[in-house]
């Protein structure tokens, strides 16, 4: 494959956004949709990857069941790809229900309380963006740690849309400081919890296999007190931009010495998976999520 330089391949997404943007939002979606049938007719790796996972996940379900999934996923994500180019021209204070319904939002000021901070355990599921952007324009200023995208145009594009409502991005290379420093400012600190931390993770069963799991919320709960929040973003009406954000609490169990950081890693990542399950279309399957073995 021909590598473009960063200002072409930067250029080339901007046309591709503002040729979808210059249509309704309604007509961006379905020709989103379109393109990922297309997409998904060809037989990807990431198709491969997808349908592999699922299989794992649902070893019990047909091939077609676990087709449609699968297709539904590739939509999905093409969808969000439009929405997320949406935010800064659609959303603001004044209209923001037109788009997306909050639940629980109280939960955040009952957790800032404590003067500890507030962590939310994030993952890839529905369109985790939104919430960022949402939270953050209604006054609730998120720090959200992130990995460079391997592409860099596309991480100047989207950050242009996390950073709109001032969202905080901070990167993987000098999280740990920064994370603490959030948190003990009283802030509200966002943490993906969905991806293969490698050996550096926790292993505990997520799909009933085990999986390498970041391990920075439960430290970072035993050693400051810092409560755990559940947020999810999900797509409430098939095929239209319209989401239910949604906080819940954490719910630990009584913790054993020397067993916390499992223990909490477990209960967060069972929350996820309860999430997934309800709703599969809205989970990145693609992701290698068991590719570090205990």
């Amino acid at each position: 494959m021909i590598k473009l330089p960063n200002s072409i391949e930067y250029f080339l997404l901007k046309a591709i956004s503002a040729f979808l943007m210059s249509f309704p939002l309604n007509g961006s979606l379905a020709l989103t949709r379109l393109l990922a049938d297309v997409i998904f007719f060809f037989p990807t790796k990431f198709r491969k990857r997808g349908l592999q996972h699922l299989k794992m996940a649902y070893p019990n379900k047909s091939a077609e069941e676990l087709g449609l999934i699968l297709k539904g996923v590739f939509e999905h994500f093409t969808m969000m790809f439009v929405e997320v180019l949406s935010f800064p021209r659609k959303i603001r204070p004044h209209n923001y229900k037109k788009y997306v319904e909050i639940k629980g939002l109280d939960l955040v000021d009952e957790a800032l309380k404590s003067g500890k901070g507030v962590m939310f355990i994030v993952a890839h599921f529905g369109n985790w963006e939104l919430s960022g952007y949402t939270i953050s324009m209604l006054g609730h200023i998120m720090n959200s740690v992130a990995r460079f995208m391997p592409n860099p145009a596309a991480d100047r594009l989207l950050n242009y849309s996390r950073r709109f409502q001032g969202q905080r991005i901070i990167y993987n290379d000098n999280a740990v400081r920064e994370m603490m420093r959030v948190l003990k400012n009283n802030r509200i600190l966002a943490l993906v919890c969905d991806q293969d931390a490698r050996q550096g993770g926790v292993f505990v069963d997520f799909m009933g296999i085990k999986a390498s799991t970041v391990r920075s919320p439960a430290m970072l709960h035993m050693k400051l007190g810092t409560p755990l929040l559940m947020l999810y973003c999900y797509r409430a009406r098939p095929n239209k931009f319209y989401y239910t954000l949604s906080f819940e609490r954490c719910a630990l169990p009584a913790l054993e010495a020397g067993k916390e950081v499992e223990q909490i890693t477990r209960a967060f990542t069972a929350n996820i998976e309860q999430m997934i399950h309800a709703h599969p279309e809205q989970w990145m399957w693609m992701h290698r999520r068991w590719k570090t073995k205990p």
